[in-house]
């Protein structure tokens, strides 16, 4: 494919729009939501003010995860990403040949009709190919992916764009 122009490339690989990713799961715990946080320097009480139960223990129910939770599992390896290393051409050969060559650039999250995340919840995030091209002798990608607790209520929509370096792809 090295003597297609970019923009050749770039059709050619328009197949892989709608690519499902594999799914990734993630248990939210009421100390890490309070650890991420406070290591983004945000200490608001909304993320980080815990209350002690009659007992004497930790009682995070009232807290809720800072809006840039999701990093910890959208980004994360053997999460919802990694599996575009499975994406093939028609002829069985790997589209993405080095992982080791992929840059995450960049994520938006989107709260439009979401549940607020929470101490406890199991989260399943799944993904699509909403974009593939190439600029730059570089392999773009940008993948949807959509959290949701087991009870199929979403926590939150990620927009995820990493590029494959020269070499990788």
């Amino acid at each position: 494919m090295s003597e297609l122009s970019e923009e050749e490339k770039t059709e050619k690989l328009q197949s892989f729009v709608g690519f499902k990713t594999g799914k990734s799961i993630h248990r939210v715990k009421g100390k890490n939501m309070i650890r991420f946080a406070k290591a983004l320097g945000d200490d608001s009480p909304k993320y980080t003010k815990v209350e002690k139960t009659e007992e004497g223990k930790k009682d995070y129910s009232k807290i809720v995860a800072h809006p840039a939770y999701p990093a910890c599992f959208t980004v994360q390896t053997g999460g919802a990403l990694y599996s575009l290393d499975t994406l093939k051409y028609e002829d069985g050969t790997k589209v993405i040949k080095s992982m080791g060559k992929l840059l995450h650039t960049g994520q938006k999250y989107d709260y439009t009709g979401c549940i607020p995340i929470v101490h406890k919840m199991k989260l399943y995030t799944y993904g699509t190919v909403s974009k593939i091209w190439v600029k730059n002798k570089m392999l773009w990608i940008e993948t949807t992916l959509e959290t949701k607790t087991k009870k199929d209520e979403l926590v939150c929509t990620t927009i995820c764009t990493v590029g494959i370096r020269p070499g990788g792809w």
